[in-house]
């Protein structure tokens, strides 16, 4: 029984993947993120949920698999709990439940089209009626708001009862913008998905190219039903792909140091603070100018500051990017960390 369990986790974990996997050179996932970006605000909301634990703490995930990006799922606001608190991580996820927790997920990001029309119509074809009969009571008012409705009209899997594995891939695919990859001949993207049709293969290749789907043992399962916990993995694949703090800090020891670009000739500058004192200090600030000889005029420079850890704790540091003569919340980016220090003052965790 204990293998068959172990068997049946290690398959959903390398289905949908547990970490996105180091890509940052990858030409497909650069062109994604130079199109996406998650928003200030919902990093914002994400970072004060995780420092103040308001985020649900589900009791029928805490010996689950899945906890760790469940919990994130709920910290960026992805997934909700039922009446009684629980999540159901096993229960599987019905077509209403997959506009919600894709709607939820694409209003984390800038650069998504969410005007219906032609511009939705160049990717996804033309809209679905939706058939509000079909729907339970409680999806009825939800399915209304404008991502949520775009995402329902894109195919007919919005009505279904359990949604499968290609039909929330294709539906997640189609939430992104993302366009069906040609797959080139001779190329398998999945061993049991040569018979399915070219749009269908075409969005799990785009999906697979940028680790957001995996396979395992070199299959996809596209008619295995797809459960909560399994759903939610995915939805925190997209928002780890996307995140960009991956490459901008770096620790040794004692010491944080967080790197961005910055252009001063925009009059917008980038300004620090952290809610705490007494567990990170400023060791260094420099800004570097771009290259004189090779570098465009107006191009950005990079700002670099270095951090000590002074004391035990955990704090949140924040970036705002903003003109210094403006107010804060009128910043265009921001960078949020949460800086965790050990009673050694070494650096233990950053998120």
């Amino acid at each position: 029984m204990k293998k068959k369990l172990f068997a049946t986790c290690m398959a959903a974990i390398l289905l949908f993947g547990m970490a996105v996997p180091a890509m940052a050179e990858d030409s497909e996932m650069l062109r994604l993120r130079d199109r996406l970006q998650i928003t200030s605000p919902a990093r914002i909301q994400q970072q004060d949920r995780l420092r103040d634990g308001t985020g649900p703490g589900f009791p029928d995930v805490q010996r689950h698999w899945a906890l760790e990006p469940v919990q994130e799922a709920a910290q960026w606001g992805l997934v909700k709990g039922y009446p009684d608190g629980s999540f159901g991580p096993n229960r599987n996820i019905s077509g209403p439940e997959g506009v919600m927790m894709l709607s939820r997920m694409r209003n984390c990001l800038a650069g998504v089209d969410t005007a219906t029309g032609p511009a939705m119509e160049v990717v996804t074809g033309p809209a679905v009626e939706i058939d509000w009969d079909r729907l339970p009571p409680w999806a009825r008012e939800q399915m209304r708001e404008e991502t949520a409705l775009r995402i329902a009209t894109q195919s007919e899997f919005y009505k279904e009862l359990q949604l499968n594995r290609l039909q929330l891939a294709v539906m997640l695919a189609k939430a992104l913008d993302l366009e069906p990859m040609d797959v080139p001949a001779g190329t398998t993207v999945f061993s049991d998905t040569g018979a399915l049709p070219a749009e269908d293969l075409g969005h799990l290749h785009a999906l697979k190219s940028l680790g957001i789907i995996q396979g395992y043992q070199g299959a996809f399962n596209p008619e295995r039903l797809v459960n909560r916990a399994e759903a939610a993995v995915m939805m925190v694949n997209v928002l780890r792909s996307l995140d960009e703090k991956a490459g901008e800090y770096s620790v040794l020891d004692l010491f944080l140091t967080v790197k961005l670009q910055e252009n001063p000739s925009t009059g917008y500058a980038w300004a620090y603070q952290m809610d705490k004192e007494g567990i990170l200090e400023l060791d260094s600030d420099a800004y570097a100018a771009p290259d004189a000889d090779g570098g465009m005029v107006g191009a950005a420079g990079q700002h670099t500051w270095v951090f000590k850890g002074v004391g035990e704790g955990t704090v949140r540091l924040e970036f705002h990017y903003y003109r210094p003569w403006e107010a804060v919340d009128t910043a265009v980016d921001a960078r949020i960390f949460t800086v965790s220090v050990g009673a050694d003052k070494t650096i233990v965790d950053v998120r």
